[in-house]
């Protein structure tokens, strides 16, 4: 007949003879928690850069921003968490621990795994709106619902895998207790195979979309390039599994010390890979500051004031849309208050008289958004041109560039 307090003992016995076979010096607790902390402090930074860039830009907030900022806040939860199960001894031999506190410590572990899955698919949802907004076709708007519901049906699953991993549940935090635990080193693969597979279906999805655009190859490249900067998050993923293969259900507080921590930077990663794209703001503002500075030194540095005869220089920093020329299209990414895709009324200076333009087509738009997304990502190139007399300065209907 099982008998509770004689399973207790016997545990503890277990600990206290496991103890003379390890080195009680180890600690993994100092690695792990500055790891924890300097990823979190990036993830804020980039989400912070991100909406400064919105507001500089004068953009409106759409539901990619909210949900990467909701998914700021899972990560602070998450990071709370891990805070306290360092505290509480992960990074130590679980020899060294007390019978009662091995089994607190096992609850927060499992509470902290069931905030882990329910929260790590934010930053997914956040990119899918993202592309949802960026390209405005059937194909990116039926991948990016089906990789969504994917990833909603993901955590479910593995919130139910975690909850029922032993039975009877409380097995989790009691291991001396009678029952059945499943084999972690099966399905916790399984299930962050399926999570590495839902990453790089999402790093790939906006790739056939830009490709059929028509611009040049050159632009195709960089525009996917843009897309494709967050991908070392399926790298984080992947290293957090490997990491994860260290688990010994004997010690665990000790083996799983590093895959725990790699949860968090899994999560900052993904934060950090959706907001990379969007901060062309920021990265145009520091490069036409340092370009500006150069060109003003250089001046400077001569010995008298510069001379030319042809009509002033100007540096323009020129993305996929013309967004770094004054002359605008109906590619051009601006939006409007008075309508869907936006118009734009001026082709010259803003002191210029305004000339009314159509309504772009539906490839325009799929082209004006990518526009968007290379103005809030990043430049093309950087050009010096002269500036055109307004007489003569038009606006194109074929091109979004100026």
């Amino acid at each position: 007949m099982y008998n509770d307090t004689a399973a207790r003992e016997g545990f503890a016995s277990a600990l206290a003879a496991m103890a003379h076979t390890q080195d009680q010096s180890e600690d993994l607790s100092g690695p792990t928690r500055l790891l924890i902390i300097v990823i979190t402090a990036l993830a804020t930074i980039f989400v912070v850069l991100r909406f400064l860039g919105r507001w500089k830009h004068g953009m409106r907030l759409g539901a990619d921003d909210w949900t990467c900022l909701f998914a700021l806040v899972l990560l602070y939860a998450n990071f709370g968490v891990h805070i306290v199960l360092i505290d509480m001894g992960v990074g130590r031999h679980t020899s060294s621990m007390t019978v009662d506190h091995v089994e607190s410590l096992s609850k927060v572990l499992f509470a902290g795994e069931l905030l882990y899955v329910t929260s790590i698919n934010t930053y997914k949802i956040s990119l899918l709106f993202f592309y949802w907004r960026t390209f405005p076709v059937r194909a990116m708007k039926i991948g990016g619902l089906v990789l969504g519901i994917f990833s909603v049906l993901w955590s479910f699953v593995a919130v139910f895998v975690i909850v029922f991993q032993c039975l009877p549940v409380s097995k989790a935090w009691q291991p001396w207790t009678e029952g059945v635990c499943g084999n972690l080193l099966v399905t916790e693969p399984a299930m962050a195979s399926l999570n590495i597979f839902c990453d790089v279906a999402i790093l790939c999805l906006p790739i056939r979309p830009v490709m059929s655009l028509r611009i040049n190859g050159a632009q195709k490249a960089f525009v996917i390039g843009t897309f494709l900067l967050g991908s070392y998050v399926v790298f984080t993923s992947c290293y957090r599994l490997a990491m994860f293969f260290k688990f010994d259900p004997n010690d665990a507080t000790y083996t799983l010390a590093e895959a725990q921590a790699w949860d968090v930077v899994e999560m900052a990663s993904g934060i950090i890979s959706a907001c990379l794209p969007t901060l062309g703001p920021i990265l145009k503002t520091m490069t036409n500051t340092v370009l500006t500075s150069t060109r003003f030194s250089k001046r400077m540095s001569a010995l008298g004031p510069a001379r030319s005869s042809g009509p002033k220089q100007d540096l323009h920093l020129v993305t996929i849309g013309g967004s770094g020329s004054s002359c605008r299209s109906p590619r051009s990414p601006h939006w409007s208050t008075h309508d869907k895709y936006g118009t734009i009324d001026d082709c010259a200076d803003d002191a210029d008289e305004g000339i009314v333009v159509e309504y772009p087509s539906s490839d325009i738009v799929v082209r004006r958004e990518v526009a968007m997304v290379m103005r809030n990502g990043a430049s093309v190139a950087i050009s010096a041109r002269p500036q055109e007399p307004k007489a003569s300065l038009t606006c194109p209907r074929e091109t979004s560039m100026c």
